[in-house]
């Protein structure tokens, strides 16, 4: 994305090739970061679901399993 507006910059002199390669790799570090970010591993336990038993609904998943054993 970087390339199609730096390109035309850097074509009709608005920007010098110098500052058109330090935009694009600042870009890059910044891509690389965001996906150090998002593949990193959670160590906080997810949010606990709240107490449903009051109301009558569970908090089990449904199984497509219970049906073919009770078959």
């Amino acid at each position: 994305m970087t390339i199609v507006v730096l390109l035309p910059l850097a074509l009709f002199g608005v920007l010098g090739l110098a500052q058109v390669i330090l935009v694009h790799e600042r870009a890059e570090v910044v891509v690389i970061a965001n996906g150090r970010r998002a593949a990193r591993v959670r160590t906080d336990p997810l949010p606990l679901l709240p107490d449903t038993s009051a109301i009558g609904v569970s908090s089990e998943p449904r199984s497509s399993q219970a049906r073919v054993d009770a078959g």
